[in-house]
């Protein structure tokens, strides 16, 4: 062997060794009391588990860490992944949820007219609170929740976190069962709505562990897909509406208004819960756009989420409320919602029936990513070594 390869390797190894010496360790001052270590919890279990995954196949794992502007995909100044702030919407709306709540106009006893000018108004209203919130996603590179600790502090935005869990639960919950309702149909009842509901969950649970960039990937083409199944039952349902005679609640086996104290009232519910299913995506909606560098403009943030919302939820939970409406003049209608809910309604309506299976697998489709839309982004608030940090350093994380 080379006598000068032996040195070199020497003076490496030393050279090495002096790195890694232990520098001695500073005096603590008076007073102060020795660091002690940080008890290890079942989240920080999970952490490493989830760090474990995003090295072996590419999971999100950032969870609130801010998204620096050094750090975001410069793939996102291009228009069509700016265009994805109206397609992803369009995808969570256009879905069986929302054409199911067009129902409820009806069940509360309502007219057509009545029930069409609340959803317009409701769904507005609520959709331009999640477009301004959309617009700190680019300039703070943080999630919705992360954003709640500089505007309400360190505990309740902990509050707001857990009421975030409760509400995304709840949607995602009314998701899973429309999906489980459509599962059952295009099964023909072999699937059960129990099982049909827990299948759901599950390809949503697994579809949430890869992230964001799944949820783009589909939701660039899905809201197209989602427009053409609704102008499809457009076309099959609003010809059968016209041709119907006038219902009443009575007929359609609902309660009768007596009054306007209980006009107002079914009013205000139909009102809450429209502009309450809209208001809802503020809690995540700055999630989604984390990605989007800082200097994008604010206003095509604010009328490309808030129009990606509004209008086809409006779209969808209309066509529900001339369903509902028209349910007492076509008994077959009545019948099939009655006794196997809304998958099966749509069944009866659309022909041929392969179509209609087609359009029900579309259904399921939308489901599993409408729940991902919310669901997949919602976390506690539980790294307070971070949180910390993030806040000593003037949120450059």
């Amino acid at each position: 062997m080379d006598p000068s390869t032996d040195e070199e390797s020497r003076i490496e190894g030393d050279g090495v060794k002096d790195i890694h010496e232990e520098k001695p360790e500073k005096p603590l001052p008076s007073g102060s009391n020795p660091p002690q270590e940080r008890h290890i919890t079942w989240l920080d279990t999970l952490l490493h588990y989830e760090g474990v995954l995003d090295r072996k196949v590419g999971v999100e794992a950032r969870a609130v860490q801010r998204k620096r502007p050094e750090d975001r995909d410069p793939q996102y100044t291009k228009w069509h992944n700016q265009a994805v702030m109206f397609l992803l919407w369009m995808s969570s709306t256009l879905n069986l949820a929302c054409f199911a709540t067009g129902f409820l106009g009806t069940t509360l006893g309502l007219d057509l007219k009545t029930s069409l000018t609340i959803i317009i108004t409701a769904t507005f209203l609520g959709s331009a609170v999640p477009g301004w919130c959309a617009t700190l996603g680019p300039s703070t590179g943080l999630r919705q929740i992360s954003i709640s600790r500089y505007s309400l502090g360190w505990w309740p935005s902990k509050a707001a976190a857990i009421l975030n869990v409760m509400g995304q639960i709840g949607w995602s919950s009314v998701g899973s069962i429309t999906s489980g309702l459509a599962l059952a149909a295009v099964s023909d009842g072999a699937i059960h709505l129990e099982i049909g509901v827990v299948l759901s969950i599950a390809i949503s649970f697994v579809v949430s562990i890869i992230g964001l960039k799944a949820v783009f990937a589909y939701d660039k083409f899905a809201g197209l897909v989602m427009a053409f199944v609704f102008i499809t039952m457009y076309t099959e349902a609003v010809p059968a509406v016209q041709q119907a005679q006038p219902s009443s609640p009575e007929s359609a086996g609902v309660s009768t208004l007596s009054g306007p104290v209980a006009l107002t009232a079914s009013s205000l519910k139909l009102f809450s819960v429209i502009y309450g299913s809209s208001v809802s995506w503020a809690s995540v909606v700055s999630d989604y756009y984390v990605e989007y560098p800082p200097t994008t403009s604010s206003l095509k943030i604010f009328l490309l989420t808030t129009l990606g919302l509004a209008l086809p939820t409006c779209f969808a939970m209309s066509l529900g409320a001339l369903v509902s409406s028209s349910l007492s003049s076509h008994p077959v209608w009545l019948s099939a919602y009655n006794q196997g809910g809304i998958g099966f309604l749509i069944q009866t309506i659309i022909s041929p029936t392969g179509l209609a299976k087609f359009l029900l697998r579309e259904f399921v489709h939308s489901a599993v990513f409408s729940t991902l839309g919310g669901g997949a982004e919602v976390y506690l608030d539980h790294d307070p070594s971070y949180s910390r940090r993030l806040a000593e350093s003037g949120g450059e994380g």
